[in-house]
Parts: structure tokens; C-alpha cells; sequence
């Protein structure tokens, strides 16, 4: 693998930057490229998306930052510098304008400059590129003293494309020094670059103080950008045109063979130059013959002259807005936008108190596309060849097979639900109990007229008696020991979200976890996987009907490395809002990690710290141990279930699975509690 291009991003890499592999996997690849949209957002204050390349995509599309699958091979700070720099063009838009203009209206004393020996497209597309340099001069200026932070991205940047040792070369060679436009644009190109010479040219020294770049904050108007490529274009014209008419003159041929024989380097005729034609002096000035091989000069080897050539047409494609970028192919491509549309991020969780740091994928939005793709590690066919080649997402009910025991508890779950819904419809009404005959409160115009007798008690207050709002976090532990219980376990989970659907005061998220491998490690090390299912504040109940009865238990039991996750998302209870932490596993946390694990009393340890976060946040935790009834008094669940209170405190419970209704007989409990508010 090259040297990684890493010196800044891993600021915010961490330790991932020094375990990259070869090839990112898509779990990374869509986290760094969030990152990076997060940078273009913080920069700009924009919104502006942020997608891979394909062969597809324009790279000068104004709306869109487009960024490569470079990242797969280690070219971090120049991608995230490159995504700055185009964002930045966004934010100044009338420079598209100002292209425009330069195309449609370029003033006529220019075109007359080239004196009919430069064709006016030669013309408007040196008068171009030069405004496009002079542009990116005063964007890339302006972020650079408004946003430091950002510096070190763009000094990788330009010293991927303008102060590469191969450029530096040519610049001090006898190369790029004939009176063309090609040699222009090369030499005012990479004025910035310390080994430019300004008397390698005619008036190119003039130039540079015309550009004064230590102070082009003061051309702050678009059109005063414009105007300074125009002076530059026409100085430039100017010198060709002089030069033209001395290879004219006869007694001046000596001297022009002298000055062919320096050179043209790029797009230039590799003809023996004697004595020019017209059309070979047009052909030589606007640069637009594309030689076979370029002429040399006697300073450099033909192997330098052409790497530098290569620099150089990267140059001109980083002003043109069409740097290329490294495609990924269709089925990367098509993993990663069903983990964007699924809302995937690629958290650290853990690193103190022995707890090994690991990487979690959290995926917010529980979609079909995902469901069916390989990557998704709850599903039948994870990792499977045939959903990782699929490039159309298929629907419930086609080629895959939901899993049976989801399906059936998904079925009972749902008709359960709706008798429990029923139940809690109660919760939506309110009772109002007037209290008359009261030294204070509200008139009560029916004793209005005890008054004149001397009564004062005609005062009366209401008192209002509702249930608060309730929301519930339903975290199931989806770890391979699940599978004989799966089947229950889906029924309550669906029960309860049925009802909570029917009941507006009441809200649940439903989420599952476990620990799986890791797809660039052979090491047998794991990542956590927390996904967020579904969310009745959100979803509708028939994304339950839809994607549950395909869900299936896979992995390890991650547990408090998960809930480091999910204690950021879960609401705090206050006044008007009871929040429950609703969990459901079936034994101790277990994830290999590298040449360790996670395990044993740090693992418990760190679980029971996680729990008690939740707590603190008002939130009542209530945490099921749920065991087949064949195992339930064996001195094995007996242990596991001391270390399960061990974590999620005394009021943690063991129950038989088939008793798992019993939860839902608790929750239903909790659900009716009422609050009384007087007004």
C-alpha cells in the first residue's frame, strides 16, 4: 500500500488511521464520508451534499461535492481538502456566472489582439482557465485566513497539485519558456511555486505584481476577478502578437530558430521548426496541436519531461472543476447508498478502565434496501454473494424468505397488540373534577348572589386528571443465543409496538444489538452493531408488518458498549414525560477483540456504569433475563443471572420464555399511571 496521506485527518481518525488495511470496507468508507460532509457543512454553513464519484457524475455539478474512492487507498487530507475546495466554489456562485460571461461576451478588444492569428475559442479558453486561477487564488485565500482549522487540508492540496518535486523541475528547466499561450498557462499556473521563474517569460514578472496575491482580498467583487483575468489575458496577447511579428521579419529567423529550439512541452507540434508557416504559428501560439511526443530540451531526461507533463495536466483539470478521482465500482457503490439511506455511522465506544476501544455501526433507519443487502448482519443471507451482487433492492414478498420464527411471532405479536392497544386507549382521556364553594380560585357565577350574605366561599378551581406522556426504549439483545427464543421474544417486542402505535401519549423505539466480525479482520475480532428498527415517533407499525418477520439473531452480546450508544438517544423523564429503559438478553457480555475480550467482570462492570448513566437521567430501567425453561435452574443461569443484577441492579428479573407476556403485564402497569395537574 502507498504512504498514507494521513497527517491531518487523524485528528479526528483516532486509532483507525493506524489500522487502515488496503481496502476501506463500506462501514468505513460511509463514515469517512460523512465526516467529510460534516467539514463541508461546518465551512460553508451549508447543507451540501457529499457523494462518491462514478462514472456517472459531473465533477462540476454547482449543487454537489463529489469525492473518490480515493480514501480506499489512504489520500485523506487531499480528499477532504479537495471537498473544501469545491464546497467553497458553492459558496461563491456568480463565478459560474462570470464563466458564462467569458464564453457569450468576451470584450471585443481582445479577440482583436490575437490579430487573426489565434482562434477565438484559443482565446476565450486561455481567458478562462486564467480567471478560473485567479478565482481559486481568492476562494482558497478567504478560507485560508477565516478558517484555520482547515490549513493543514489545504496545504495538502497544493502540495498535491502545484508543489510536486516534478513540477519544480520543469520550472527551473529550459521547458515552458517559448512565447506561446501554453507556456503562459504553465508559468502563471505555478507562479505560487518557489522555483517559478518570472523571467522566464516576456512581462511574466509584471504579471505577478499585477496579481499582488499576498493582497487579492481586495478584488472582493466577482467582477473585479474577472476584470484582472481580462488585463492579464491582454498583456499576454500583447507579447505573442510582438514575438509573432518578429518571426515575420526576416532578419529575425535567427533568433526565432533559437527560441524554438527551448521548447513547447505540452500540446505542441513535435515538427522540426524552420521557417513557419501562418497556420504553423497559430498552430504554435493558442497551443492546440497535440504532439506524439513532446519536444525536449536538453536540461531534463524524456521521463522527466513527461511525468511532468502528467502534473500539469492534473493542473488544469483541478481548475477546470474536473480533478479526477478514483471511481468505485457499481457494487460498492450500491452497498454504500443503502447504508447512507439507512442513516449508517461508525462510532468509537469503550477505551477506559480496561474496556477495549471498539467500533460500533449504528444504523438509524431500518430500511429494505439494507434488509436485503449482504451487510446486514440480522438477516438470513448476511454476507451472502447473491444480495452482495444484487443492484436493484427487491420488496416483502419476493426472493428472500422471511425467517420463520420471526414471522410467526411478527403474527401473533400484532393481534396481541391490538387487544393490549385497546386496553390503553384510556390513557388518551382526561377527567376534569370541579371543586366549589372555595375562599379562592375562579367565581363561581352560581353563587354570585350569597355574596350580599356574607358568604365568601363562592370561589371554585378545576382539577384536571390525565396520564403523562410515556416513551419507551425496547433494546433486545440479538446475539446467536437468541435463536430459541426468538420466536417469543418478536411477539412481545411486536406486541408492545402495536399497542404504543394505537395510543397517542405513548411512544417506543425498538433496537437490537450484538457483536459481529469485523470485514477487513481475519483476527476474529468484532464490531458492535446497534440498529434502531423502529421508532413509533417516526415509522409507521406497517415497517414493523413489513421487515420484522426477516429479522433473525446473529453474533456476540456486545451489551454496555451498545448502550454507550443508546444512553445518548434516549429522552430524559421530567414532568410530563416517563421514559422506560426496557431491556431483554439472555446472558453476560462476550465480544473478542483483538488478542482480548470483552468479558468477565470489566465487561460487567463497564454494563453496570452504562445502566446507571440511564438512571441518572430519571429513566426507570427494567432488564429481563430471558432463559429456555429446560435451563432455567441450572447452576449455570443461576451464576449468569447473579452477574446479570450485578449490572442492571437487584430489580433485574429471570424469567422462563415462555413467560416472557409477563413483561408486557409490567409494562401495561406502568403504562397506566396517571399524573395529576390542577388548573
Amino acid at each position: 500500500m502507498k504512504k498514507l496521506d494521513i497527517k491531518h485527518s487523524q485528528f479526528w481518525m483516532g486509532d483507525h488511521a493506524n489500522e487502515l488495511s488496503d481496502k476501506l470496507d463500506v462501514f468505513q468508507l460511509a463514515a469517512y464520508r460523512r465526516a467529510i460532509s460534516n467539514f463541508v457543512f461546518i465551512l460553508t454553513g451549508k447543507n451540501i451534499p457529499v457523494r462518491f464519484a462514478d462514472n456517472k457524475q459531473s465533477f462540476t455539478n454547482q449543487r454537489t461535492v463529489f469525492i473518490g474512492g480515493d480514501l480506499s487507498k489512504g489520500d485523506f487530507d487531499v480528499t477532504v481538502g479537495l471537498a473544501c475546495h469545491e464546497a467553497a466554489h458553492i459558496l461563491f456562485p456568480k463565478y459560474f456566472e462570470m464563466v458564462k460571461l467569458i464564453w457569450s461576451n468576451l470584450p471585443n478588444d481582445i479577440y482583436l489582439l490575437g490579430q487573426n492569428k489565434l482562434s477565438k475559442n484559443a482565446i476565450a479558453q486561455f481567458t478562462k482557465e486564467t480567471y478560473n486561477w485567479v478565482e481559486d487564488r481568492y476562494i482558497d485565500d478567504h478560507i485560508f485566513r477565516s478558517a484555520p482549522g482547515y490549513r493543514g487540508y489545504y496545504i495538502a492540496l497544493y502540495d498535491r497539485y502545484f508543489y510536486l518535486p516534478k513540477v519544480s523541475r520543469l520550472l527551473k528547466s529550459k521547458a515552458f519558456r517559448r512565447n506561446d499561450l501554453i507556456s503562459y498557462r504553465f508559468r502563471i499556473i505555478n507562479l505560487m511555486n518557489p522555483c517559478s521563474d518570472l523571467d522566464a517569460l516576456p512581462c511574466l514578472r509584471d504579471i505577478h505584481v499585477m496579481l499582488d496575491l499576498g493582497n487579492i482580498q481586495r478584488l472582493r467583487k466577482p467582477e473585479d476577478r474577472l476584470l484582472l483575468a481580462y488585463d492579464i489575458v491582454r498583456l499576454v496577447l500583447k507579447s505573442l502578437m510582438e514575438i509573432e511579428q518578429k518571426c515575420g521579419d526576416p532578419q529575425s529567423s535567427d533568433t526565432q530558430k533559437s527560441d524554438d529550439a527551448v521548447g513547447e512541452t505540452d500540446q505542441l507540434s513535435d515538427k522540426i521548426v524552420g521557417q513557419e508557416t501562418p497556420d504553423d504559428i497559430e498552430d504554435r501560439l493558442d497551443g492546440s496541436s497535440i504532439p506524439e511526443k513532446p519536444e525536449m530540451v536538453d536540461d531534463i531526461s524524456e521521463k522527466q519531461l513527461e511525468d511532468g507533463l502528467k502534473e500539469f495536466e492534473h493542473q488544469r483539470e483541478f481548475l477546470d472543476g474536473s480533478a479526477p478521482r478514483s471511481v468505485l465500482d457499481e457494487e460498492t457503490l450500491d452497498r454504500l447508498s443503502k447504508l447512507e439511506d439507512a442513516g449508517v455511522e461508525l462510532v468509537d465506544v469503550g477505551g477506559s478502565a480496561g474496556v477495549p476501544k471498539v467500533e460500533c455501526i449504528v444504523v438509524r433507519r431500518l430500511t429494505w434496501a439494507l434488509i436485503s443487502s449482504a451487510d446486514f448482519p440480522f438477516a438470513q443471507h448476511f454476507g451472502s454473494t447473491w444480495a452482495t451482487k444484487r443492484t436493484r433492492p427487491v420488496g416483502p414478498g419476493s426472493e428472500l424468505l422471511p425467517y420463520e420464527s420471526a414471522e410467526i411471532g411478527v403474527r401473533q405479536g400484532t393481534m396481541l397488540g391490538q387487544a393490549l392497544g385497546r386496553k390503553l386507549q384510556i390513557r388518551g382521556e382526561s377527567r376534569t373534577t370541579q371543586h366549589t364553594r372555595l375562599k379562592d380560585g375562579r367565581i363561581d357565577n352560581r353563587l354570585l348572589a350569597e355574596a350580599g350574605f356574607g358568604n365568601v366561599e363562592i370561589f371554585y378551581q378545576n382539577t384536571v386528571s390525565q396520564y403523562k406522556k410515556a416513551h419507551v426504549h425496547l433494546t433486545v439483545d440479538a446475539s446467536g443465543s437468541m435463536e430459541n427464543k426468538w420466536q417469543k421474544t418478536m411477539t412481545l417486542v411486536v406486541m408492545l409496538a402495536k399497542a404504543v402505535s394505537m395510543v397517542p401519549n405513548l411512544s417506543i423505539t425498538v433496537s437490537f444489538r450484538a457483536g459481529i466480525p469485523s470485514s477487513n479482520d481475519t483476527s476474529g475480532t468484532m464490531r458492535v452493531y446497534h440498529v434502531i428498527a423502529y421508532d413509533s415517533r417516526t415509522d409507521k407499525f406497517s415497517k414493523v408488518s413489513q421487515l420484522f418477520p426477516y429479522l433473525r439473531p446473529n453474533g456476540c452480546t456486545p451489551e454496555g458498549l451498545a448502550f454507550e450508544v443508546i444512553v445518548k438517544d434516549i429522552p430524559r423523564s421530567d414532568d410530563t414525560l416517563d421514559c422506560y429503559f426496557l431491556n431483554i438478553s439472555d446472558g453476560e457480555p462476550f465480544l473478542p477483540v483483538f488478542s482480548s475480550q470483552y468479558s468477565g467482570k470489566v465487561a460487567q462492570e463497564h454494563t453496570r456504569v452504562q445502566v446507571e448513566k440511564i438512571r441518572a437521567m430519571k429513566v426507570e430501567v427494567l432488564s429481563y433475563f430471558v432463559e429456555d425453561s429446560l435451563f432455567i435452574d441450572s447452576q449455570r443461569v443461576m451464576d449468569n443471572m447473579a452477574a446479570f443484577r450485578a449490572m442492571y441492579g437487584r430489580d433485574a428479573q429471570l424469567i422462563d420464555v415462555e413467560s416472557v407476556m409477563q413483561i408486557a403485564k409490567t409494562m401495561n402497569g406502568r403504562f397506566m399511571r396517571k399524573a395529576d395537574n390542577e388548573s
